[in-house]
């Protein structure tokens, strides 16, 4: 059927810093004879839409349709009304919330210079056997519903007293609600959202603990840091009884802590508001969601704080699982379920940072973490549908935004970020190919890269190295952008790989000038980086990640590789065996140790709970991964992660001027504020053990020639620090499931293979064994 058209609101007004504008109601009867048969209707509900008929809520999936830049694209629904109508009367019912028309609140990048603000507005078209029945009018009568204040990030006012029983049912008194006024249509192209994949509620949890807090509240623990919704379900309430219900990761001395996640001060955020109609009530909120592990709830009575107040509702895109991995050390399992529990709370439409402050899909996160992620969850779907968005994003000039969809002001940074952010297109191009074989989205981006690899090519210095942006970003222990590895380091190298991915791209589309292209640029990267960027046994930063870098994809001439490998081991020991990577380092360090067979040192580095470590993070913080790896000890208040004079080398050095002036900084924030940096506590971008544990510990390496992605071939490293160790991966059309264990001085290997997936299994020593369909078992 046709996409709808023409939009419709219930007013212009929006609302401001200072001013809530109710969010609307609209409904519309129809009437149909007995010889209907079919009934059609596409919805375009922006930003948000819940779609009744007859009273019956039949909206696919939470925050539909979609979250878009509205002057780039307008997703609608098609739905089949047939089954939910009758001969009759019936009633089309629509509640609409701002989405990302109108997120004003809670969000650091000035989002009141957005140029597309505007009142929820909805695009409406039904047919009936193929003939147009209605379209979006004045016809559409609307009325204030009881929102009177909503914000995607912010949170949700409520006022149930102002509750409109049966507004979405056809005999419903409408007589005192309002015509619907025609409004402009945003500026986006109409795009079908069925590829969309629709976000639902997975699980329900409960709290696990209910304290009092000092001021009177109600602290509600779940002990899980998630992402999703709640439902709250109150007892004999007071008419008027108002509850400020906060949400957040963190808890200080007995109280809910939003400091780490409050982007604009003392202003509310992840905050609901709820005004009591009286009785028995029940509320779950409909256009926002939330990252957190505690509620604080203000407002109610001692007797009213039953343990089912609150129920957590975990939320997210909703992708079945495609791997699974677990061992016999605890803090590897620890580990691989905070990164499945990141990837999935940072998942809702498409990849965000994190659940609460921003919510915003930040590229060179996707980037970093595509590969983690396609072997746990099945994000192929939802991540080509979200380069739709990257594609309309990309400038002229080949340039891509380093936040997509692009929510928010238009500014220079926002495309000069750099080679480690913008290499999320050609990256996860790659992954989901080598994954899934869909040629399709290689046919999609395959323009976009092409322009991304000019304007990457041109951005070369005088060296032919990339310098301007971001690169090792968030190594412990250093500012945010202050890793020791130069930023032409991890820029360069990410370019240089980035070219051969796309190589890659054009080889599989047959676009042979276009992969000439690309190999071209890929070689004269990597001639610059050895020309430039190692000296002797070591590349510029004299750091783990620029090491690890050089390492991983053979800057080094073949006779100085053993003297590079035994460098990155001294340099391991020189930072004192902190896991002193940054986002460029999160990926080469693990798979660079791996290469060298230091998988013992790098678990014990992974797991070491006296310095910065993904184990000492998971001790103060479990169940997620948090920003950064900086915390130490097991307080409840938090740490920082002393930027000591000597803790850690700078360029391989101690005592240098600049670590004394970072040690200074240290100083000076514990005297001046007293209290520990604490910042998100569920990102995803510090999420690569898990793939090592695929790939090096299981030893699953899927689509190896990028030929077949039902071919795994199997090659585990047996590391001493395990007794055994399990896992799996769901091919397209297959599984390859894998478990080794010592018994009586042997390695048992069992593997097994489902469906079409195949594969070799490579045994330490090179022995080489063709893995048939069903269970294969060999011993070590």
């Amino acid at each position: 059927m046709e996409f709808p058209k023409k939009f419709i609101g219930r007013t212009t007004e929006y609302a401001t810093e200072k001013k809530t504008v109710c969010a609307p109601y609209f409904r519309r009867t129809f009437i149909l004879s007995e010889e209907t048969k079919d009934i059609a209707l596409s919805v375009c509900g922006l930003g948000f839409y819940h779609l009744f008929i007859n009273g019956k809520e039949i909206t696919k999936g939470l925050l539909s349709p979609y979250i878009s830049n509205p002057d780039h694209l307008l997703y609608y629904d098609e739905y089949d009304l047939t089954p939910h109508v009758t001969a009759g009367k019936n009633c089309i019912g629509i509640l609409l919330g701002s989405g990302a028309l109108n997120a004003i609140d809670g969000h650091p990048w000035d989002d009141k210079q957005l140029p597309w603000r505007s009142a929820p507005k909805v695009a409406v078209r039904a047919e009936a056997d193929g003939k147009t029945l209605f379209e979006a009018d004045d016809k559409f009568l609307t009325h204030d519903s009881p929102w009177y204040y909503e914000d995607m990030r912010a949170g949700e006012r409520y006022d149930a007293r102002k509750e409109t029983t049966g507004w979405n049912l056809p005999d419903f008194d409408d007589s005192g609600w309002d015509k619907a006024i025609l409004v402009d249509a945003p500026k986006g192209e109409m795009r079908k959202s069925d590829r969309v994949t629709p976000i639902r509620i997975v699980k329900e949890r409960k709290a696990v603990e209910i304290t009092r807090t000092r001021k009177g509240a109600f602290l509600y623990d779940f002990k899980y840091n998630t992402a999703g919704l709640f439902r709250m379900t109150l007892k004999n309430a007071a008419p008027g009884q108002k509850l400020i219900i906060k949400l957040g990761e963190w808890k200080t001395e007995g109280r809910l802590n939003q400091k780490n996640i409050k982007p604009l001060g003392d202003r509310p955020f992840q905050e609901c508001h709820y005004i009591c109609k009286g009785g028995d009530e029940t509320f779950t909120p409909q256009f926002s969601y939330y990252g957190y592990r505690y509620i604080e709830v203000a407002g109610i009575k001692k007797e009213q704080a039953k343990e089912d107040l609150f129920v957590m509702l975990e939320a997210h895109t909703d992708m079945p699982r495609t791997g699974g991995f677990s061992c016999s050390m605890p803090e590897l399992n620890d580990i691989q379920n905070a990164v499945v529990n990141s990837d999935y709370s940072n998942f809702f439409h498409y990849p965000t940072d994190c659940p609460t402050r921003e919510k915003n899909g930040w590229t060179g996160d996707a980037s970093v973490s595509c590969e983690q992620m396609l072997l746990n969850i099945d994000c192929a779907g939802p991540l080509k549908e979200w380069l739709t968005s990257a594609r309309k994003g990309q400038r002229e000039d080949g340039a891509l935004p380093t936040i997509v969809p692009l929510l928010v002001p238009t500014r220079d940074w926002g495309y000069t970020v750099g080679a480690v952010w913008d290499s999320f297109l050609i990256v996860i191009c790659y992954r989901v190919y080598q994954y899934t074989g869909d040629k399709e989205i290689l046919e999609q981006n395959a323009d976009a890269i092409a322009k991304y690899l000019e304007f990457l090519s041109k951005n070369r210095d005088e060296r032919g190295l990339l310098t301007k942006g971001l690169s090792d970003w968030l190594q412990p222990g250093r500012p945010a952008d202050g890793g020791d590895s130069p930023d032409e380091v991890g820029l360069s190298f990410v370019a240089k790989e980035t070219a051969r991915m796309a190589k890659e791209i054009f080889s599989v589309l047959g676009q042979k000038d276009r992969e000439r292209v690309a190999e071209t640029l890929e070689t004269e990267l990597f001639s610059s980086i050895k020309r430039h960027l190692i000296q002797g046994d070591t590349v510029k930063g004299d750091c783990l990640t620029s090491q690890s870098l050089g390492i991983l994809y053979d800057a080094f001439d073949p006779e100085m590789m053993p003297a590079a490998k035994e460098k990155l081991l001294r340099l391991c020991e020189k930072y004192n065996y902190e896991y002193a990577v940054g986002m460029v380092g999160t990926k080469a360090f693990p798979l660079a140790m791996s290469k060298c067979g230091y998988d013992s040192l790098l678990i014990k580095m992974m797991t070491d709970p006296d310095k910065p470590s993904y184990t000492a993070s998971l001790s103060r913080f479990p169940t997620a991964l948090d920003e950064q790896l900086h915390y130490l000890g097991g307080s409840e208040k938090g740490g920082w992660y002393d930027c000591g004079w000597k803790s850690m080398p700078v360029n391989g050095k101690n005592g240098t001027l600049r670590q004394f002036y970072l040690f200074l900084c240290s100083c000076l924030y514990r005297l001046f504020h007293g209290k520990p940096i604490v910042h998100s506590l569920n990102h995803h971008f510090f999420g690569e053990p898990s793939h090592y544990f695929y790939t090096r510990i299981l030893g699953l390496k899927v689509n190896p020639d990028l030929t077949d992605p039902n071919r795994v071939d199997v090659e585990p490293i047996f590391v001493k620090e395990l007794d055994h160790a399990e896992g799996y991966h769901k091919t397209p059309e297959g599984k390859m499931s894998v478990r080794w264990e010592r018994k009586e001085g042997k390695v048992n290997v069992t593997v097994r293979a489902e469906g079409k997936v195949h594969g070799y299994l490579i045994l330490p020593g090179g022995q080489k064994e063709k893995i048939k369909t069903g269970k294969n078992a060999y011993s070590v």
